[in-house]
């Protein structure tokens, strides 16, 4: 399902690129990272979750994201690593990156946000509060984004 997000809500979202800003919050299904799963599920998924914050920090997260997400079945850590040295990164220093205390950091920030507004699986879309469950349905999306829209517009 995160695949499916991957390459759909944000396309979905294009006509309203001036109206709607699209954030993307980790939440790594994987034990090894986020602390409130009991068991492993995803297993690279802290080590995707990291190299997205590098490749963020070289400027090309959403590029590298898509890319992540084209390889799914297939994710490892020479494969994060090859996606960054395809892009001209140097392999070593994404590496270091993907390793820091300061990706460690961030991704735990990105749990602990999910974890505050009661976020416990993945794929999960909010658009102004409003969980939207059936994000998989354009019409769906474009009739709530409307809505809010309509009503930002109102209270201005």
């Amino acid at each position: 399902f995160c695949k499916m997000a991957a390459f759909n809500v944000r396309p979905y979202l294009q006509q309203y690129k001036d109206d709607v800003r699209y954030y993307f919050v980790n939440y790594p299904l994987d034990n090894a990272c986020n602390a409130g799963l009991d068991r492993p599920m995803h297993q690279m998924a802290c080590a995707a979750a990291k190299a997205g914050y590098c490749a963020n920090k070289k400027g090309d997260f959403w590029s590298y994201h898509d890319d992540v997400f084209r390889n799914q079945q297939k994710i490892s850590n020479d494969l994060l690593l090859s996606l960054a040295e395809k892009r001209g990164w140097n392999k070593e220093e994404f590496a270091a990156c993907m390793n820091s205390d300061e990706a460690d950091k961030r991704i735990k920030e990105d749990i602990a946000i999910s974890d505050s507004v009661y976020i416990n699986a993945t794929p999960t879309i909010i658009l102004n509060g409003r969980v939207m469950k059936y994000w998989k349905y354009p019409e769906f999306i474009h009739k709530v984004v409307r809505e809010e829209i309509k009503k930002a517009k109102e209270t201005k």
